[in-house]
């Protein structure tokens, strides 16, 4: 999604499957600074960029954060503390911090729910809050609100709609507040809500909002 290739192939019998752009074990042979990341990109325009992920590899941040915070760095009643909080917190003093500079963000959080759907709920204040204290400084972003996949685990998962959910992948788009009266924009992406979106096509997007290719007329957009 944000180098527009892929490393596992796609079976797919009944209409052909598709083949890896690079072998998964030589991946993590070789020095990656010369990938087309799609951030990289954005910087070399003159964003800002930040990474923040809370599960699996984590970024040098959090490993830090984990550090300072005892305790494994996991939540707990000792220190009040939770991923998505963190991440939010340090997202805020990024945005206050480049005032007048544009940035690309992604804000990976998967603690608040990711072997429970139901505990994302008592997340969704803090969220809330978030965007709300934002809410000028997020007004002309193009925000990309994405979940990989459905409930893997617990009671969910076994119901029969988490059986039909747990590969299924998440997206809501919000663009600008000034682009949201451009009617072939609004009509492009209702009739592309009713098709399968691939990663590749998130990866085109940021292309295309990179090269300010939403400044277009409205009889060019695609």
């Amino acid at each position: 999604m944000f180098l527009g290739w892929r490393i596992y192939a796609i079976r797919r019998d009944s209409v052909g499957g598709v083949n890896a752009d690079s072998d998964h074990p030589d991946v993590c042979k070789y020095a990656r600074d010369n990938d087309s990341v799609i951030f990289r990109e954005y910087e070399k325009i003159g964003y800002k960029t930040m990474y923040s992920e809370d599960y699996g590899s984590r970024d040098r941040i959090f490993l830090e954060l984990q550090r300072v915070q005892g305790s494994g760095g996991e939540p707990s009643l000792s220190n009040c503390f939770e991923w998505h909080t963190a991440q939010l917190d340090y997202f805020g003093k990024f945005l206050r911090a480049y005032n007048g500079t544009p940035k690309f963000v992604i804000n990976w959080s998967t603690a608040p729910c990711h072997d429970d759907p139901n505990l994302l709920y008592h997340a969704d204040e803090d969220f809330y809050n978030f965007l709300e204290k934002h809410e000028k400084r997020l007004q002309n972003a193009f925000i990309f609100f994405m979940g990989d996949h459905g409930p893997r685990y617990g009671v969910v998962a076994r119901a029969e709609m988490g059986k039909r959910e747990i590969n299924n992948p998440l997206l809501h788009i919000s663009v600008p507040h000034w682009l949201r009266n451009n009617t072939q924009l609004t009509k492009n992406m209702e009739e592309n809500s009713q098709r399968m979106i691939l990663q590749y096509d998130i990866y085109e997007t940021l292309k295309d909002i990179l090269r300010g290719a939403w400044r277009w007329q409205k009889d060019e957009l695609a």
